[in-house]
């Protein structure tokens, strides 16, 4: 919620004169700010302004939470002057981030004991809480996101089967281009141990709906607004190189089992276990390769096949022994290090 009111301020700006010397002049404007109300404490001790939004609250709670902030209102305080930007009383401090996101960071500040993991919150407010975090060092808001981060993204093959794949669990996308945007605020926030599965869901089909992969990724995606959202060269480049190693990875490991000319030696069913193995190989390989089946459980590929017992005990074998390979190859299919030292590179 806001409410607007007309501030005429009167404050001294530096300005940089031609030959590069600085004076100080005294300027009067008049901006339409808006305060916003659920961020107005009347007994507030400052106004953070983001934008034209000013956010009235208490150096107290800001401090405990943050050390920048806490450092900030330990500075000692000059007697105040007709030229000092007041708001009722108190000192105006300027902060270069979207109101939006000061919005959330402060929301989040207030109310943190209302934060429930496992309920999902806004991308944008997830990217909020990761990027204030880090800048304003608030421990508790960015450890938040990162947790969420890393439920939704695990680095062991066992909390990837506990989550579910046809959704983010954690966190709402907003629009088409959410996932560059999530690739590109785990490399500039440093959360790199998320990075392999987030490529993985660049190349699989599911998500783009049957829409060309190198079109999106050498294009970017449109968003609301008319922005475009994009990848870097060197991460699209990653991208594509890992995807041709997992293609052949897959065919090495977890479905070795399907590049057999024959079935187990004891097999009861040779004519319909042959079948069954063909039919997989058209839906899992065929024309290409379906990479959203990359660690498929052997038990959804069970509930599709015929096969005889002995071929079913072989098989299982075979694909869960290579689906363990295939996890502890996936970073380095994508020119990172292996899990353990990507989980080390995190940036808490």
């Amino acid at each position: 919620m806001e409410s607007n009111h007309d501030s005429h301020i009167s404050k001294k700006r530096k300005t940089c004169t031609d030959s590069g010397d600085y004076s100080e002049a005294t300027e009067t404007q008049t901006i339409n700010l808006k305060h916003d109300t659920d961020m107005w404490f009347n007994d507030g001790s400052v106004v953070l302004q983001a934008g034209l939004f000013q956010f009235r609250v208490h150096k107290a709670v800001l401090g405990r939470s943050s050390s920048i902030f806490r450092d900030m209102f330990s500075l000692p305080v000059s007697s105040p002057s007709t030229t000092d930007e007041l708001v009722e009383g108190c000192e105006v401090v300027h902060l270069h981030d979207s109101a939006e996101d000061v919005r959330c960071m402060l929301s989040a500040i207030y109310d943190y004991e209302k934060i429930d993991l496992t309920k999902q919150i806004l991308l944008r407010n997830l990217s909020a809480l990761l990027r204030l975090g880090a800048k304003y060092d608030i421990p508790i808001l960015r450890n938040n996101a990162l947790q969420r981060l890393q439920k939704e993204f695990p680095t062991t093959l066992e909390d990837y089967d506990r989550v579910a794949h046809d959704s983010w669990q954690t966190f709402k996308p907003v629009g088409a281009g959410c996932l560059f945007d999530l690739i590109n605020l785990a490399h500039n926030e440093g959360i790199v141990s998320i990075l392999p599965q987030l490529y993985i869901h660049c190349i699989s089909r599911s998500s783009w709906k049957g829409n060309p992969t190198l079109h999106y990724l050498f294009h970017g995606i449109e968003q609301e607004g008319g922005t475009v959202a994009t990848l870097p060269p060197n991460v699209r480049c990653d991208i594509l190189l890992g995807k041709e190693k997992l293609i052949e990875a897959i065919h090495q490991h977890p479905l070795q089992w399907l590049n057999r000319t024959y079935v187990c030696y004891n097999c009861a069913t040779p004519d319909r276990c042959r079948l069954s193995c063909n039919d997989i190989l058209i839906s899992r390989l065929l024309p290409t390769p379906q990479l959203d089946f990359a660690f498929e459980p052997w038990a959804e590929i069970k509930s599709e096949a015929n096969f005889c017992k002995a071929c079913e005990r072989e098989f299982e074998r075979v694909h869960e022994a290579g689906r363990k390979k295939l996890w502890g190859l996936l970073p380095t299919l994508f020119g990172m290090p292996d899990w353990k030292e990507l989980k080390k590179m995190d940036r808490w």
